[in-house]
This record gives C-alpha cells, structure tokens and sequence, in this order.
C-alpha cells in the first residue's frame, strides 16, 4: 500500500517502536510538503495518513459486519491494526477536533471488541472446508 510505505519511509522508527507519532511532527512535516507545493510538489503525507485510516476503516466495516470470518480477520489484522491505531493516534484526533465528527469511529469500536476478547489464533495455514447453507 502506497500510503503506508510513505509513512514508514517517514517515520519507520516509530511504527518499529509501536509509538505515536506527536502532532508537532506532523505539523512539521505538513509544512515542508506545503513548502514544497509552492513550488510545484503537491502536499501527499496527509493524504497517505487519510488513506491509512480509510483502509482500516474498511477492515472495520468487514469485522463489524461479518463481511470475511472473524477468527481469520483478526489472525490477518489485529496487530497491525492497533499498531497504526497508537501510531496515527494524535492525528486522528486532530482530524476529529477540526472536523467536530469522528469519520473513523468504527476504527475505535473494533479496537474495544477485539481488546475485550482473546488474541487472534495464529493461522495454520491448513485448508479447511465449510458447509454453507
């Protein structure tokens, strides 16, 4: 995913250290890449944070709505899931005290449903078959 790769090119150490990364930072950042459209490079790290959230987002509809099998979603996401969540945490929270709405809530009630239950089984990688009815 486009959108990950340029955050981690940005700041792989934090999402190696499972930590935030601070507003100022992003702030900072922000500001270059406005610099940067000024003269001719468009601003993209907010995009790709934007981008992020939405993909996870998306994650959290298909959790949340049965979309894929439970056990085999969480297996596939969980961990990086919270991971970004702690990692993108200050900006989505900038995002939803500008915006006075939280366009990613469903991000934050996949993250209690999965905290509240047990750790993803590890996949085997045996190959099951189901009956549908």
């Amino acid at each position: 995913m486009h959108a990950r790769s340029a955050i981690m090119r940005r700041w792989s150490e934090r999402y190696q250290n499972n930590e935030a990364i601070p507003r100022a930072e992003i702030d900072a950042e922000f500001k270059k890449e406005v610099d940067a459209s000024r003269q001719g490079t468009d601003p993209v790290m907010v995009h790709h944070f934007g981008t992020l959230l939405n993909y996870l987002d998306d994650v959290a509809i298909a959790a949340m709505f049965k979309v894929g099998d439970d056990s085999m979603l969480k297996a596939a996401f969980e961990a990086t899931f919270k991971r970004w969540m702690r990692v993108l945490g200050e900006y989505r929270e900038h995002v939803i005290s500008l915006r006075k709405i939280d366009p990613w809530a469903r991000l934050d009630e996949l993250s209690r449903e999965w905290s509240d239950s047990a750790p993803a089984a590890q996949p085997t990688g045996a190959i099951t078959t189901k009956q549908v009815a």
